[in-house]
């Protein structure tokens, strides 16, 4: 949309999947997350055709991205969190044996970065996902589907199980 979400025109061009479960801009790049073999695709022209960022990796279920400096974390349902310092060229996991495989939310505040599962609950890095602790603190529900950061504020919208916002 152009015009505040008056009108909408598709801008699919290039993605085999029209499954996309997330969008994230980070320059003058916008990246898609999206379901089964796609994986992440880039966008450099708002969106009119888009590429594929995966170079071999097995990325598929993109649930989440989230960006920081030069830094694109990507949440993947089945295999964790990956990282990718160059625009989406090249991705590394970040999961260190962690028990992150159901990554379906990821935010950053500063240097701070937090993932939401399916299932295993919320943990925190504060050194870019080489260490995780769980971040539970009185969070009742496992399954975090989005979070959002307002100040000093992070709210956490979960699954239909229980609260559905903390």
């Amino acid at each position: 949309s152009t015009d505040n979400g008056n009108s909408w025109n598709a801008v699919n061009n290039g993605l085999p999947n029209l499954l996309v479960f997330c969008i994230k801009a980070s320059g003058s790049s916008i990246f898609a997350g999206t379901h089964d073999c796609g994986g992440v695709y880039k966008s450099t022209n708002n969106g009119t055709s888009w590429s594929p960022v995966n170079n071999g990796n097995y990325l598929n279920d993109i649930y989440s991205l989230a960006t920081y400096g030069n830094n694109l974390y990507a949440g993947q349902a089945q295999r964790g969190l990956y990282l990718s310092t160059d625009n989406g060229n090249t991705w590394s996991s970040i999961n260190n044996n962690s028990i992150y495989q159901l990554a379906s939310s990821i935010v950053l505040d500063d240097t701070n970065l937090i993932t939401g599962t399916n299932g295993v609950g919320t943990y925190l890095s504060t050194d870019d996902g080489n260490t995780w602790n769980e971040s539970f603190n009185g969070m009742k529900c496992n399954m975090v589907r989005t979070f959002l950061i307002d100040g000093n504020n992070i709210f956490a919208g979960v699954s239909i199980f229980g609260p559905t916002v903390y």
